[in-house]
């Protein structure tokens, strides 16, 4: 199944370099595919079965953070198979990296989607909570860098929100003193 999807990689490169400049859109078509492998294709390490045996097991409390526990109890009450919870994850995190790139006005977000199932893609799968945290941190530094009204005020939501997905995310808030920097060269 690797080998399917880095011939998907490759098909997306070619036509990325065959369409023209403007014309470069997402392909849906390698979206669906990407879809199905990251929530179909079985992957046996211990994170997995993990994720795999929580949502399984809901009457057993988890030690995941409360905002993931929520989105785990509601996909499990509607009656959602592991895998089609794996699709919601995907979903989520598939909208929030075109949000974040609307929000920072990418033009190219074909290669930036190859750039990211190339690298980390088998591992998102694994490691929902991390992927899913850093998908929604990504669209609140798109906010904190454009630099709006209540631009700061959706940043913290934002990574508050994450926070509940993962606890790792309060660390972003550290960027909020780096934006206060007087050159765009010190911010990046």
């Amino acid at each position: 199944m690797v080998g399917v999807f880095y011939g998907l990689v490759l098909i997306e490169l070619m036509l990325l370099l065959l369409t023209p400049s403007r014309q470069q859109r997402v392909s849906i078509v390698f979206l669906v595919l990407l879809a199905i492998i990251f929530a179909y294709v079985p992957i046996t390490v211990s994170d997995n079965w993990v994720y795999n045996w929580y949502y399984t097991h809901p009457e057993v409390p988890t030690k995941f953070e409360p905002v993931f526990n929520q989105v785990m109890q509601m996909a499990t009450k509607v009656g959602l198979s592991y895998q089609q919870f794996k699709l919601v994850i995907f979903t989520i995190e598939m909208s929030c990296m075109a949000w974040g790139l609307n929000i920072f006005q990418v033009d190219n977000k074909r290669v930036v989607l190859l750039c990211y199932t190339a690298i980390q893609f088998f591992e998102s799968g694994v490691q929902l909570r991390n992927y899913l945290m850093a998908t929604v941190v990504f669209v609140a530094i798109a906010y904190l860098w454009r630099d709006k009204r209540f631009d700061t005020m959706y940043f913290v939501m934002l990574v508050g929100l994450a926070a509940g997905i993962q606890l790792a995310a309060v660390f972003f808030l550290l960027l909020l003193p780096m934006r206060r920097l007087r050159t765009r060269n010190a911010q990046l």
